[in-house]
């Protein structure tokens, strides 16, 4: 989540959210810090990442398919007024994937610019959804070899 605010469209925003939202594939009952990469983050900070927006933690909780380390690219996340998108190489996406929505409490995460959150120290959700990215993505365009997303606020969780 390492991009800035006017990167995204994101509005600044400095008051604490009453919950952030951490999306992963990855089912677990505590989120450990780890290592960034210099792309999502210059400083490299070992760290747990939330966002206040419910889209922006769907976005990171997409299941990717086993492919080529060499032919993997993150699907690119962005924001235009109060719509989320994500673009990502047709095949790399699994629809069909359980991925997990973490609600994660607000108490250990400080920002540094008002719409990417981070903590430094072990978190333990207060809730875990777990979803299918086609329930929350809706196809907009396909552009060269990239399918552009729109990701929903309301995602159905199959096992609610």
């Amino acid at each position: 989540m390492g991009a800035t605010p006017s990167a995204i469209g994101m509005r600044e925003v400095r008051e604490t959210p009453s919950v952030l939202y951490h999306g992963s594939p990855y089912c677990f009952d505590e989120a450990l810090p780890s290592f960034t990469t210099p792309i999502t983050d210059p400083e490299c900070r070992r760290a747990v990442y939330a966002s206040r927006e419910r889209r922006v933690g769907l976005a990171f909780a997409l299941g990717y398919r086993s492919i080529e380390r060499s032919d993997f690219r993150r699907a690119r996340l962005w924001c235009n007024q109060d719509e989320v998108f994500v673009a990502v190489r047709a095949d790399l996406i699994d629809l069909d994937a359980e991925s997990f929505l973490y609600h994660m409490p607000t108490t250990t995460f400080r920002t540094e610019n008002g719409w990417e959150w981070l903590s430094t120290t072990k978190v333990v959700p207060l809730h875990r959804e777990t979803v299918c990215a086609g329930a929350f993505l809706n196809l907009v365009s396909v552009v060269d070899d990239e399918f552009v997303y729109a990701v929903c606020e309301h995602a159905y969780d199959p096992f609610a």
